[in-house]
């Protein structure tokens, strides 16, 4: 009797599990896809931010270019009203007893491979060239609260090209331009400025990094308190800029080189001509950052103004002139024609050298030219990454 009793209440127990357990299994299913949905939505959010975050970019850069006025009295702090940009400059700037800004005037800007300069030369140096009238560079952001008190350093930039102030490593902002280190006690507060009635406008372009790149506007005129060195990002390069032009003889080693890009990265295949001056001026209208030389040899060779302590790539720097009017800049025609201001570009040191005369502007940035052998392919990423901040 006590075992039938047993049996009656297992058999009980079983079907009563068995009802259950659909409820059960129905529970854990909606909570696994209850789950799945919050961490689908969270995703979906983060994918959003990040693309209304360049499309908030996109949208700021088409107003600034199309919508804002075109010959504004005061450059603006990224996007604030004439009166709070002002106010930031104001805190930034000393005033003379006249009320005046009190700011260094400049006559020249240089810009090589994304590297800035700023000199007050009339004439450029027959002698070995010195790029910056200034051993320092103090920038200011002043679109930030966060970072508005802090400032970024760069010093020696007499000592290379590549000391100049880094356009491409700046994060996105509204700087200023000290040419001092800051801060120092009772000095003034006196940023670079060039004066211009009509205004002085230049656009650069990062090369990619990390998958987006940065437009880097330069301005400056004489109705604005100061120099404004202004930083967005961007998804695009203009149309007829490139990242890289690639000179070369060998379809092989074009292909090579190919092979180490991206598929964002912009660039033109320019294949060598007879003439040097068709080669320079192809490579000269492409309006590359970079411009690679393909050589058949087993070097490495770029300006004699580049200097870089990283060991791992050897490489060989340029050679220079020894007398005449380009005495001290680098003797390698694709280098110096290149190389925009920072080298006299254009200019030659006899009339028929003069390649580039009718093509160059006032202050053309310089493309950072490198001789590369065959052999020497594989070295391009991480010499690009080191000296520009370059990645394929």
């Amino acid at each position: 009797m006590f075992f039938k009793k047993r049996k009656e209440e297992q058999e009980n127990f079983e079907e009563t599990r068995q009802e259950e357990n659909p409820e059960q299994e129905l529970k854990k299913k909606n909570t696994r896809k209850a789950w799945i949905r919050g961490f689908l939505i969270v995703l979906n959010a983060a994918l959003a931010c990040y693309l209304l975050y360049f499309i908030s970019d996109s949208i700021v850069e088409i107003y600034r270019k199309y919508f804002t006025d075109e010959n504004p009295a005061i450059f603006s702090i990224n996007g604030m009203s004439e009166k709070d940009s002002l106010e930031r400059y104001n805190e930034a700037i000393d005033r003379k007893e006249d009320g005046t800004y009190s700011v260094e005037d400049v006559l020249n800007y240089e810009v090589y491979g994304g590297y800035l300069h700023f000199n007050n030369f009339a004439e450029k140096q027959k002698e070995e060239p010195i790029f910056s009238s200034y051993e320092t560079y103090t920038l200011r952001d002043l679109s930030s609260d966060v970072s508005y008190s802090s400032n970024l350093v760069f010093k020696n930039v007499q000592d290379g090209i590549n000391y100049g102030i880094p356009l491409f490593e700046l994060k996105k902002g509204d700087y200023i331009v000290y040419p001092y280190e800051w801060p120092i006690e009772n000095k003034e507060k006196r940023p670079i400025k060039i004066e211009s009635e009509n205004g002085i406008f230049e656009t650069f372009y990062s090369p990619i990094q990390n998958g987006t790149r940065k437009i880097i506007e330069l301005k400056s005129r004489s109705s604005s308190p100061a120099l404004l060195l202004s930083v967005r990002l961007t998804p695009t390069l203009e149309a007829n800029r490139h990242d890289v032009a690639i000179l070369y003889d060998s379809e092989e080693d074009k292909n090579a080189v190919i092979n180490l890009f991206s598929k964002e990265l912009q660039y033109q295949e320019i294949k060598r001509k007879t003439e040097e001056k068709e080669n320079l001026i192809s490579l000269y209208k492409s309006q590359s950052l970079v411009c690679l030389i393909l050589e058949n040899n087993n070097e490495i060779r770029i300006s004699h103004f580049i200097k870089w302590e990283d060991s791992t790539i050897n490489f060989q720097s340029d050679n220079i002139i020894t007398e005449g009017d380009l005495k001290g800049y680098d003797e390698d025609i694709y280098i110096r024609e290149l190389g925009g201001n920072c080298f006299m570009a254009g200019q030659g040191y006899t009339e028929e050298n003069r390649l580039l005369h009718p093509y160059r502007g006032t202050h053309d940035a310089g493309s950072f030219v490198i001789h590369v052998g065959e052999s020497r392919i594989q070295d391009i990423p991480n010499l690009l990454n080191s000296l520009l901040k370059f990645t394929l």
